[in-house]
């Protein structure tokens, strides 16, 4: 399993969102980190939000979707 994480600012601009939400959705647990010095988020976790909000891509793009979100946390780690 590879610990490759994405960092907050990449994570805030997949999802399309702010900081604070990002920290709030990982307070909530819709988002796992895989550090905390600097905080690192899962990209599955991010994968599994956006196909969550939008089903319809689960059977049609998460392929895609998966691999795009997991080059992100590899140029980041």
């Amino acid at each position: 399993m590879d610990n490759s994480g994405l960092s907050v600012k990449k994570a805030c601009e997949i999802l399309n969102c702010c900081k604070s939400y990002l920290y709030k959705m990982m307070k909530n647990g819709e988002l796992e980190t895989v550090d905390t010095t600097p905080v690192t988020v899962d990209p599955r976790s991010v994968v599994e939000k956006i196909l969550s909000d939008y089903p319809y891509l689960r059977s049609n793009h998460f392929i895609s979707l998966d691999y795009e979100v997991k080059q992100e946390s590899f140029s980041y780690g």
